[in-house]
């Protein structure tokens, strides 16, 4: 039986982008899910006019109206005079936000706001006597202060009513850092779509290895994230490194999946990777449309991240019966990790993560198994079906 809303209601959705990213792509299969298994109408604004033009854009339209709220007059404002003060900008953007969202809820009754981010504070203080307010917080400290900004999160703070959490290090933080109460913060963590189960066959295998031009015999240490400090592509290359230094019965590669492998940050990368003479044995391939495939290829994943609440690539692979490595002290991935789906090791340890990267590969016994206890956990807590009507019950229990 389908677990379906009492009443049919109107939810507005907020998200701060559609790249295909972890915070967006969780929505999206939330919001699938909420449109097969409730009578919930959905409706999504996204806080940046590129954010609707993102890769799951197209995706997002299928599933309710979009709305965008345009920057690109406060962009121009900005480019015409750099000197502006930031107290006149705030009230620029604000006047420019709450004639659009005038314009949104003076068409439309919503019973509820979802807001997807830590970011969307300047628009709950515009929109929040609507209507209860319910914050998904994917982000630890280093994102909301130096992303969400303090001022900006203190807004998502004093206007939500209630929070979930992807992961217990979030919680953690929302009450450490920022004194929100536990009783208003439930930690839900991540989840994915049982569709994402995906074993390649033989040819595949063959030819994703063709592409990337991977020995058939080789093994593979695999890893995922956007180009960018916090997540470590440039651990990952110190990884490949020190590993390349061991000695090993395998040949062994690294393959990073997503990013913008055309920008600044990556030219840095590999100037290391270059000066490393690592160029043969590690790939950067940037974003794909289907990284699932990719990650079949791996033979274990490598969460390089200084901070990562609960990264959904981590289940994504998990599913497919590989084993985790992740840092402590970043995030929420030794919550998944702890039970034998894999190591977590001390934080910013390459050694330690050399280590037991190797240990897994010269011992197929112990990948299979840490790979298989990976899959049932995902089976088992995070498929969508599992963890969305959670949500649904939280939602449920707000707007009524």
């Amino acid at each position: 039986m389908r677990p379906k809303i009492n009443k049919k209601c109107k939810i507005l959705f907020i998200s701060h982008e559609a790249t295909r990213t972890g915070a967006p792509i969780l929505l999206l299969n939330f919001l699938n899910w909420l449109k097969k298994n409730s009578d919930i109408e959905i409706e999504i604004l996204f806080k940046e006019s590129k954010g609707n033009k993102g890769a799951l854009i197209n995706e997002f339209k299928t599933l309710g109206n979009v709305y965008s709220l345009d920057n690109s007059i406060i962009k121009n404002v900005l480019k015409a005079n750099k000197s502006l003060k930031s107290s006149s900008l705030e009230k620029i953007t604000k006047y420019l936000y709450s004639r659009t969202l005038k314009r949104i809820f003076n068409n439309n009754i919503y019973k509820l706001i979802y807001s997807n981010t830590a970011l969307n504070g300047n628009i709950l203080e515009i929109i929040h006597n609507r209507c209860p307010v319910l914050t998904h917080i994917h982000e630890l400290e280093y994102v909301i202060r130096n992303y969400a900004g303090i001022d900006n999160f203190k807004k998502t703070i004093k206007y939500t009513n209630r929070f979930l959490a992807v992961s217990k290090a979030v919680k953690d933080n929302l009450i450490k850092n920022h004194g929100i109460s536990p009783k208003i913060i439930d930690v839900i963590h991540g989840f994915i779509p049982n569709k994402n189960s995906f074993i390649l066959d033989k040819n595949e295998d063959i030819s994703i290895r063709k592409e990337l031009k991977i020995p058939l015999s080789a093994k593979i240490v695999g890893a995922c994230g956007t180009i960018e400090w916090r997540k470590g592509p440039d651990i990952f290359i110190n990884l490949a490194n020190t590993m390349k230094k061991r000695k090993s019965k395998h040949i062994i590669h690294f393959v990073w999946v997503g990013g913008d492998i055309n920008g600044d940050r990556f030219s840095s990368l590999l100037y290391d990777i270059k000066k490393l003479d690592l160029d043969k044995h590690i790939h950067f391939i940037g974003s794909k449309s289907n990284p699932i495939k990719y990650f079949s290829i791996f033979d274990l994943f490598v969460l390089t991240s200084r901070e990562d609440p609960f990264p959904l690539a981590m289940l994504e692979t998990a599913s497919l019966g590989k084993p985790i490595i992740c840092f402590d002290k970043s995030g929420g991935a030794k919550e998944f990790v702890k039970g034998n789906c894999g190591f977590t090791v001390p934080y910013l340890d390459i050694e330690s993560m050399s280590n037991k990267a190797l240990k897994i590969i010269e011992n197929s016994k112990l990948q299979n198994e840490l790979g298989s206890s990976a899959t049932k956990k995902v089976d088992k807590l995070h498929d969508i079906n599992f963890v969305a009507p959670k949500i649904l019950k939280i939602i449920h229990e707000i707007h009524n």
